[in-house]
């Protein structure tokens, strides 16, 4: 579908715009009746980490100095606390697979991302990288702490309502947890590093990580 352009989800009303729009797709697929009991996407299981995405990455063969990593997933994996029934919605949605005209969505990909889980883990997960475009070198992908509260206050306003408070606890610790999974995946492919430079998965961890567990507590 050729339709639109990118957009910068950094900007205040492009990242309005996402919020919006999956509020808006949440909310129309709450009427779908068919069968979406075989959708598993992002499933929770025993281990800490599920399989990785990709086979770039080898969580066992590279543990060894993410050991920080991990604790922060272990953490907000102990926070977590999903609230509410499981609600169909895009598990993936950030702005690499939008396109926007005249300020709207025009366009949205990655359907293979069509998952049924509780609203909050949805929140969660898009909030940690709405801004995360791969598709084009050379620009700013990962938000900061800030980004992700205005992200999440967007989507209250398009919703209409404030989470509550173990609502929040359940978005935020989600959030923390992909944040740690998109940090072991740059340790993997970087052992030796251990300054990591603004703009990484890392870096919001080791910086923001801590300030983004106290949102899931309070």
């Amino acid at each position: 579908m050729d339709l639109g352009q990118h957009g910068n989800g950094f900007e205040p009303q492009c990242r309005k715009t996402i919020a919006f729009g999956l509020a808006e797709l949440i909310e129309l697929l709450r009427s779908f009746r068919g069968n979406v009991s075989g959708l598993k996407h992002f499933q929770r299981i025993d281990s800490l980490f599920s399989q990785p995405h990709s086979k770039l990455f080898d969580f066992e063969k590279t543990a060894a100095g993410a050991e920080w990593v991990d604790a922060f997933a272990r953490r907000a994996r102990q926070a977590e606390d999903p609230q509410g029934p499981p609600v169909l919605g895009h598990a993936d949605w950030r702005v690499e697979h939008l396109r926007f005209e005249d300020g709207q969505i025009v366009a949205t990909y990655d359907w293979d991302s069509l998952a049924l889980r509780p609203e909050t883990e949805l929140i969660g997960l898009s909030a940690h990288g709405f801004t995360a475009d791969w598709a084009i070198e050379g620009i700013r992908r990962i938000p900061t702490a800030n980004d992700i509260r205005a992200y999440v206050t967007d989507y209250e306003e398009a919703r209409g309502w404030s989470f509550s408070k173990r609502e929040r606890q359940s978005l935020f610790a989600h959030c923390v947890y992909f944040i740690a999974y998109g940090a072991r995946c740059s340790h993997s492919l970087a052992l030796d590093k251990i300054e990591w430079e603004p703009g990484s998965w890392p870096y919001l961890l080791r910086t923001e990580g801590e300030a983004l567990l106290r949102s899931a507590l309070e």
